[in-house]
């Protein structure tokens, strides 16, 4: 029952760091698109204005 429960705990904590992660990639998204596409393909548009 102890090396279940422990087993749910990381379970449960990867999770959490799995939605964490996954919020602040969405959340950057809008504002900073340049950091996930290759820098080859956008340099006109992500110019600053």
């Amino acid at each position: 029952m102890e090396a279940f429960r422990r087993g749910l705990n990381v379970v449960v904590a990867m999770l959490v760091c799995l939605t964490f992660a996954l919020v602040l990639i969405y959340k950057n998204d809008g504002k900073t698109p340049d950091h996930f596409e290759p820098a080859v393909n956008a340099p006109r548009e992500a110019a600053p204005q």
